[in-house]
């Protein structure tokens, strides 16, 4: 599904993810995790990519135990957020360099993070992966 690439877009969003959510039969935990991380990176998309209006593209899917919801901008530079460094957590708040904790909070919040970029099409695909119960099973 597509989405207006605006702020306002975050109701329907959450929406449309909720409603797969309680489809699966995905605990609260997940449901949390999953909404917080897909606002982070909606979020970020919608404030560092504002050079295209073209909306941003939510897919969801259950493979087996994990829920993936894929996030596609368009007409984009490559972000690896796998390759992002850290921020640095150690120092104290006023000598952290700003931004990142948005990133290592969705990489806390989620199982898996995976990072696709096309050259030719100038899409940017983040998928986010969460374990339905123990990983191991």
């Amino acid at each position: 599904m597509e989405f207006p690439k605006e702020i306002t877009s975050l109701p329907r969003i959450f929406d449309y993810l909720n409603t797969f959510f309680r489809q699966q039969k995905a605990d609260q935990n997940i449901v949390f995790a999953l909404n917080l991380a897909v606002e982070e990176i909606f979020t970020n998309l919608v404030k560092y990519n504002s050079d295209s209006t073209r909306p941003i593209r939510i897919r969801l899917k259950k493979n087996g135990r994990k829920i993936s919801v894929s996030i596609s901008d368009f007409t984009t530079k490559p972000f690896d957020i796998t390759r992002h460094k850290n921020t640095v957590h150690s120092l104290p708040l006023e000598a952290r360099p700003s931004g990142g904790l948005g990133l290592r909070l969705v990489k806390k919040m989620t199982d898996e993070v995976h990072y696709d970029y096309n050259k030719k099409t100038r899409e940017y695909t983040i998928t986010l992966v969460k374990y339905l119960g123990d990983r191991n099973v």
